[in-house]
């Protein structure tokens, strides 16, 4: 597919993501008390996804609040090609600015973490194969290179690899929902809202997989129930969403504000967006 033209999707209410990045621990549900685990090139993690493709990592493990500075990045990216009308491969930012779009006060605590999570997120690797929609080749893709960091901005491009998983499918989430919710609700959020309105019901072992919190205590199968029907609790608050727990299930039955699509639905999708048609594109 030619993705020289292909902008990434912006919505002032809304933060985009592929949906490969959503449906997996690619991006976990870490709690606090958990310690970020290291993975060398010689023994990448093989990171828990849905069945319909399969995932390897390299580099530090990336969570939630990774995924904030991601989304923020790619909606900064989003804004300025809408306005071009043509991709980007480079973005300067200030750190002020990154912190603001990602809903976070100025200052040295906030920049310190962000100077974090960018160095993460610019040593990531990952390997994809088996998934239907994303014809890459099984070698090692970073989602974004750092040309230049300082402790008052960056410098980020934009690999071509990215514009492919978008292509592949994508997500829009709201923003504001999401910023009310913790680690694991955040995960919830991100992932119920890539899929339709009546998700298949999901066993609670495989959604503690799925968000990887398998080897963390609060993640121990007698304590995550719990800690899971809470979150199903505000999340529903949150999003007007039915959630329940069943059978040892999650089932969840989402309204009419799922939004989504992939490169051949992202123009249209865009101007339904902009005539306020929120219905499902996919």
């Amino acid at each position: 597919m030619d993705l020289t033209s292909f902008c990434i999707p912006y919505h002032d209410d809304y933060r985009f993501a592929p949906n490969v990045w959503l449906r997996s621990a690619l991006f976990g549900a870490r709690s606090p008390a958990q310690l970020r685990q290291v993975y060398q090139s010689d023994n990448p993690k093989s990171v828990v996804t849905l069945k319909s493709f399969e995932l390897l990592q390299r580099g530090t493990a990336l969570d939630q609040a990774d995924l904030d500075v991601l989304l923020t990045i790619g909606n900064e990216f989003g804004l300025r090609e809408m306005d071009r009308g043509l991709p980007m491969s480079r973005l300067v930012m200030p750190f002020r600015g990154l912190l603001q779009a990602s809903s976070r006060k100025d200052g040295g605590k906030n920049r310190k973490w962000l100077s974090e999570s960018l160095s993460r997120l610019g040593q990531c690797q990952v390997s994809f194969w088996g998934h239907a929609d994303l014809d890459l080749d099984p070698e090692w893709h970073s989602m974004i290179s750092l040309n230049d960091i300082s402790t008052c901005s960056a410098t980020i491009d934009l690999g071509q690899t990215v514009r492919e998983f978008f292509a592949a499918g994508f997500t829009g989430i709201n923003w504001v929902q999401r910023q009310q919710l913790s680690h694991l609700g955040k995960w919830l959020h991100a992932f119920y809202s890539s899929h339709q309105r009546r998700p298949l019901p999901i066993k609670i072992q495989t959604i503690r997989r799925l968000c990887g919190r398998s080897n963390d205590l609060d993640g121990m199968a007698s304590t995550f129930s719990s800690t899971l029907a809470a979150e199903l609790i505000k999340l529903a608050d949150i999003t007007g969403w039915k959630c329940r727990i069943e059978n040892h299930k999650v089932v969840i039955t989402k309204g009419d504000d799922g939004i989504g699509g992939n490169a051949a639905t992202c123009e249209s999708y865009i101007k339904r967006l902009d005539a306020g048609d929120w219905s499902e594109v996919i």
